[in-house]
């Protein structure tokens, strides 16, 4: 009877840490290659310029500006590549964008950015910061825009046109 007294509080002790050591690394871990992670992101400069920016878990992105943006309503402009979601994928482990805390707004930023994430299995959160305060939301923010840009931009020329 005492091995037992003695062997249950100390087996619930070591279920419990691993329950916690499993807890507290679990979202600090890089992204694994069949996890799915959607994100928006949304940006405010101090001279009212608005981007916002959504990619679904299927890698869909999607980006609005200037009043729909500030509403934070976007239309689908394309598909990402496995190679773009790698990117984006490496901006996010290389920075450790999802497990950082978020240091907020202040009334000093030029620009304003609120990055929501949201990965397989995991509670989502939010990360808001401003100008260059938390590194990788503004290359983030970059890539994904570049993307779309490119995207919609490209726009043939009219037959005759040089």
């Amino acid at each position: 009877m005492i091995a037992t007294r003695t062997l249950l509080p100390a087996g619930l002790l070591c279920l419990a840490t691993a329950l916690l050591s499993f807890g507290c690394t679990s979202s600090s871990k890089p992204l694994g290659e069949d996890e799915r992670v959607s994100l928006t992101l949304w940006s405010a400069s101090d001279d009212r310029r608005f981007t916002y920016l959504e990619v679904s878990p299927l890698g869909e992105l999607s980006f609005s500006g200037g009043q729909e943006a500030a509403r934070r309503e976007a239309l689908p402009v394309l598909t990402l590549t496995s190679e773009q979601l790698a990117r984006v994928r490496s901006i996010l482990d290389t920075h450790g964008l999802y497990h950082l805390s978020s240091p907020g707004w202040d009334k000093k930023d030029k620009v304003r950015y609120e990055l929501r994430l949201r990965r397989t299995g995991l509670a989502g959160r939010t990360l808001r910061t401003g100008d260059d305060r938390t590194p990788g939301v503004r290359d983030l923010h970059d890539y994904l825009f570049s993307l779309q840009a490119e995207k919609r931009y490209r726009v043939p020329l009219p037959s005759g046109a040089n």
